[in-house]
């Protein structure tokens, strides 16, 4: 049997300091080495958990933007980029400006990212606007028109950052657009709201990675309503004891927490480690 295992990243491979230990790090690449198959699947860019994961030797493609695109974090080069529709951004574009929206397009050119961006970065826009952003991508720019930027190039997702009196209008006209698909969530005090291609998905990059890896068998980890449609993609399914309702409801079983190294735990136990 083939198995490509799956797990979200964050409070599953990552512990709550956002690193992988020691023992985790040991047993997943064992089961590397023996000839396994195993990714992450996040909502993050690639520059954004390249280096929590530096020390796994992942040699299948992880999973990143929510499943934009697949990266190979062990030659740095992305595969099967789902675009957004160009038409579609100057509705998107005056939506968000409608409502005075520090509006990010995100544009894949010449195998690197791009980020433009309309208004001064603001202090909640430094969620997508990093240290580390600005160190990996070949250009972050303000721009008087969004779709100006895209010319020849892919546009990946469009994002913004702020308060949920000003972003929930904005998420309740793009989600009814048709051919996107949209993610809004709270981070800290503030809410995201993430625009793709309708067909991106966790769950069809991952029935893409199965195909892609021969595997005969999908097994996911996923602890919050963000990997719900993975896990009911998958095979198998767990959840760690600690995850969303939702998660565990669907999950085959559960793990234990990501301080207890449940995903290592349990491939250990599994593959005999």
């Amino acid at each position: 049997m083939r198995i490509l295992y799956i797990s979200d990243l964050d409070e599953l491979v990552l512990n709550s300091a956002r690193k992988i230990s020691p023992f985790s790090i040991d047993v997943i690449n064992r089961y590397i080495a023996n000839g396994g198959l195993f990714t992450i699947a996040t909502s993050c860019m690639a520059f954004g958990c390249e280096r929590v994961l530096a020390e796994l030797n992942l040699t299948v493609p992880g999973i990143i933007m929510n499943g934009v695109c697949l990266y190979s974090f062990d030659t740095g080069k992305y595969h099967d980029v789902k675009p957004i529709d160009t038409t579609l951004l100057p509705e998107i574009e005056a939506v968000f400006a409608a409502h005075d929206c520090h509006t990010l397009l995100y544009v894949f050119a010449h195998e690197k990212i791009n980020i433009f961006h309309t208004q001064p970065p603001s202090e909640a826009d430094a969620f997508y606007l990093s240290q580390r952003a600005y160190e990996a991508c070949d250009e972050i720019t303000q721009v008087p028109i969004l779709v100006e930027a895209v010319k020849n190039h892919k546009a990946m997702c469009v994002a913004a950052i702020g308060s949920q009196e000003k972003m929930a209008p904005v998420y309740e006209h793009v989600q009814k657009m048709a051919d996107l698909e949209t993610i809004y969530y709270p981070f800290n005090n503030f809410y995201c709201l993430e625009v793709y291609d309708h067909s991106v998905s966790k769950a069809n990059a991952a029935l893409k990675l199965k195909k892609k890896t021969h595997a005969t068998e999908l097994t996911v980890f996923g602890n919050s309503s963000n990997d719900v449609g993975m896990m009911e993609a998958a095979d198998y399914c767990f959840a760690p004891r600690n995850g969303t309702e939702d998660a565990r409801k669907i999950a085959n079983g559960l793990i234990e927490s990501c301080e207890d190294d449940g995903v290592a735990r349990f491939i250990q136990l599994r593959h005999n480690l």
